[in-house]
């Protein structure tokens, strides 16, 4: 009888502490050779007085698997590309990381399969191969499983009775048309439960009403396979879901383009436990995508229980719609695999152990599966050019990764409109492509569609530099002081307020190049000598190279020019300077000195804040030209770029009148759940009962990082307008129109100061210790009792004065003009 995970551990840590801890080598390797040979139920004594350290408990478990056997540094270092590299020595990497991202130790033993099958596969707490060595085999477990051959394998059904899980996502937090008209489909064979992976407004959830028998919006972070997970396990269950012949899993991570008749009809005919569209395998003809197909009854005796030291070269089949029958959806061990889908580190684990995972474990358990199309082609079709094939072989799904991504480098996809008609021409083409270039990013999709059949090796022609190439380029090129780079944010990958403005200063000067990199967003502008590039692009990099002036606005550590080194450009700061420090960078190996040629601030204040938040930044190095924001903050309407000025339309239009409560909490990313400070109860009703006053109308932001969209789910009960989803995405034309501001911790304080207006700052001990500015000297309210904030929220302006003038010395519309010429004068006198 094997011990429980937490026995096992309090055993095993026992045996460290009084055994391993402070023992020399040799008495170290006996208790290891009795480990190994009577298992750790026999060795384990008395408990230590005090726990062992990580690094004594990690020494002791690499010297069992060492000299275990069990343990081959050949083919782990052959599997393995970071070990391979000199990242880490084989042993070390096993012991710390890799078996929990499946590194098998080697072919005899599989560590994945073992794990959710003898331990919690939710859990990562015990190396599988330690309990195997010290405890499961004692109790008999086996290091592999057992390959069963399918029997009785149940005929084709007639009018099967079929439920549907469906996964659901998107960015934007809405429902698209194409995923409504997919459910509409898969309605007419299956009733159909829906949960979306995040917020969606009750508006868009009730557009599924006729087609689901149930939809739900719960925020997960586990992808399809956690929906799936949470809908068999909690919203449907498993008691509701055995009534059903078959159990279908799908997500809307695939385009619909012609019924669904065609493969159930199919499929009801086919002898089979569970199917599934096609079959997949890593290292099947990987380099050969037009090579020959594989029959799957083939294909299955030869490859099913074959050992690979990467899970990714299993035979596996697709996860986008899987279909199960009766027997497995009585199986415990399906259940309990399903039922533990945990959050992943990384979606490629996802992949590995719930995907390629439950695909092994059914084919190994004797599950015969069966596939819509009966080959397997090499690599993964649905990403290749063979896609094509398949589509005229009545396939019906487009993946919309495909055309996203090509990570086929397929040639040509800039067609696919035309290729796909060509073959199915009721497909819906226009209604895909709206939702692609909505939510596919903008960057790779150029690149994507770039590919061409005219170009000899046009992959590589179209792939952006990788850091070696870039540090080579960049040591090489010459800098052109009027060639001037503005990065889109790191955060939005906007092009917004100061950089916008510094732009809009120069936009029409010929004598400067503007080059503009965008990321995943698409970006129009127009102007004399400007060219808007993807930064992850050959042509981006390239620029961005000459470039001698690099315009930014990331936090330090967010390094959005990349591998580009600080020492070639002068880099200058346009994003504010902030209320309070910025979150502490996982790169260790932060520059030591400052990566910024200049930060830009509005007065003596602010220079001092922004070399204490910039630091090291030396204080010469603040330029106190003024906030160029303030340039578009300040100037008429009919001013405003076209493009800003059709924003503050829209919300002058949606308020009709009303007045504005601007409600912009800091987004706290530093502890071990990000969250809102300032979203509470008390905080919404102070803030609906000043709307209810003054009949207005109480706006916010989703921060672009919290993909719950916690914010939403607070304030849309009190019909809170969404100012995103409104298409009004510069903060700029929100500070122009906005009546009162109520923030905590975030830098819009500052920011909103030159409007003159209303601002109340929300704060506690522990906030209020964190500024760089004393709030006592800012032109705001500051509120530290929830239970004074509804009448704060009445108090007029506070008189600016002398405050106003501490964070602007000049409040103008000339910040981007000083700042230009400040630039100019420097490279025109040489000191460049």
């Amino acid at each position: 009888m094997s011990m429980p995970a937490e026995e096992f551990l309090g055993a095993w840590h026992g045996v460290v502490a009084t055994r391993f801890v402070g023992a020399g080598f040799a008495d170290r390797q006996t208790v290891v050779a009795e480990l190994l040979d009577r298992g750790l139920a026999a060795v384990a004594g008395k408990r230590p007085g005090r726990a062992p350290s990580e690094e004594d408990v990690r020494l002791a478990e690499q010297q069992v698997v060492a000299a275990s056997g069990w343990f081959d540094v050949a083919a782990y270092t052959s599997a393995n590309q970071r070990v391979r590299a000199g990242w880490a020595p084989a042993l070390e990497h096993f012991c710390g990381e890799g078996w929990r991202s499946l590194s098998n130790p080697s072919p005899a033993f599989d560590v994945w399969w073992y794990w959710s099958e003898h331990l919690d596969p939710a859990a990562t707490t015990v190396n599988p191969l330690l309990h195997f060595l010290l405890d499961g085999r004692f109790a008999g477990y086996r290091p592999l499983p057992e390959i069963e051959t399918p029997h009785d394998v149940p005929q084709g059904l007639t009018r099967p009775n079929r439920v549907c899980l469906f996964a659901g996502y998107d960015a934007h937090n809405v429902v698209d048309d194409y995923v409504v008209a997919y459910l509409k489909e898969m309605s007419r064979h299956a009733d159909v439960y829906y949960l979306f992976d995040g917020y969606l407004p009750a508006d868009e959830l009730a557009r599924l009403a006729p087609y689901t028998k149930g939809a739900w919006a719960v925020p997960h972070g586990r992808y399809d396979f956690g929906s799936y997970s949470l809908l068999s396990r909690d919203l449907v269950g498993w008691p509701t879901i055995e009534q059903y012949d078959e159990l279908v899993l799908a997500n809307d991570s695939a385009y619909l383009l012609r019924d669904l008749d065609g493969v159930f009809t199919e499929m009801d005919t086919r002898a089979c436990d569970w199917w599934g569209m096609q079959a997949s395998k890593h290292d099947y003809h990987s380099y050969e995508d037009d090579g020959p197909t594989q029959p799957l009854a083939e294909a299955k005796r030869e490859m099913i229980g074959q050992r690979h030291m990467d899970d990714v070269d299993h035979l596996h089949v697709s996860s986008y719609l899987l279909t199960f029958r009766s027997r497995v959806i009585g199986d415990a061990g399906f259940r309990r695999r399903l039922d533990a889908v945990v959050a992943q580190p990384h979606k490629s684990l996802i992949i590995r152990k719930y995907e390629i995972g439950l695909s092994r474990y059914l084919m190994c358990r004797g599950f015969d599966v069966d596939t819509f199309i009966p080959d397997l082609y090499p690599f993964h079709p649905l990403y290749t050019s063979r896609f094509f094939e398949l589509l005229e072989r009545g396939f019906p799904l487009l993946k919309r990764n495909l055309l996203s991504e090509n990570s086929g480098h397929v040639a040509d996809l800039g067609r696919w409109k035309e290729r796909v008609r060509s073959v199915v021409p009721g497909a819906d083409v226009d209604l895909f492509e709206a939702n692609l270039l909505r939510v596919a990013p903008d960057d790779r999709l150029h690149r994507s569609f770039a590919l061409s059949s005219a170009e000899r090796h046009t992959d590589r022609v179209h792939r952006p530099w990788n850091q070696w190439e870039i540090a080579e380029e960049d040591l090489a090129a010459p800098k052109f002081d009027h060639w001037w780079a503005f990065l889109v944010d790191a955060a939005d990958h906007s092009l917004t307020g100061s950089l916008r403005a510094v732009f809009e200063e120069v936009r029409s000067d010929p004598t400067l190049k503007k080059v503009v990199l965008t990321r995943s967003r698409a970006i129009d502008l127009d102007g004399e000598n400007v060219v808007v590039l993807p930064l992850e692009s050959p042509e981006g990099q390239f620029h961005l190279a000459r470039s001698r002036y690099v315009f930014v606005r990331e936090m330090p550590g967010d390094a959005s020019y990349g591998w580009f080194s600080p020492a070639n450009h002068d880099i200058v700061h346009l994003g504010g300077v902030p209320l309070r420090p910025f979150p502490a960078s996982e790169d260790d190996t932060a520059p030591r000195e400052s990566p910024y040629r200049a930060v830009v601030a509005a007065s003596p204040a602010q220079a001092l804040a922004a070399a204490q938040a910039f630091a090291p930044l030396a204080l010469a190095d603040v330029w106190q030209t003024g906030e160029p924001r303030n340039d578009l903050l300040l100037r008429a309407s009919a001013d405003l770029p076209d493009d800003l000025r059709r924003q503050e339309q829209r919300l002058t239009e949606a308020l009709g009148g009303r007045p504005l409560l601007l409600f912009a909490p800091a987004f706290d990313r530093s502890g071990s759940k990000p969250a809102y400070r300032s979203a509470d109860r008390d905080v919404v009703d102070a803030l609906s009962g000043w709307c209810e006053r003054h009949g207005g109308v109480l706006g916010y932001y989703d921060d672009v990082r919290d993909r719950g969209r916690e914010l939403s789910r607070v304030l849309e009960p009190v019909d809170a307008l969404n100012l995103r989803r409104l298409a009004v995405t510069d903060h700029v034309v929100v500070d122009r129109v906005a009546t009162v501001l109520l923030t905590d911790v975030s830098a819009r304080a500052v920011d909103f100061a030159a409007t003159g207006r209303s601002i109340v700052l929300l704060l506690d001990e522990t906030s209020e210790g964190e500024l760089f500015h004393d709030p006592g000297l800012l032109p705001v309210h500051v509120v530290r009792d929830r239970g004074d904030l509804a009448a704060a929220l009445e108090l007029p302006p506070v008189d600016a004065g002398h405050r106003t003038r501490l964070l602007f010395s000049t409040l103008d519309q000339g910040s981007s003009g000083r700042l230009v010429r400040r630039i100019r004068a420097e490279y025109l006198r040489g000191d460049r």
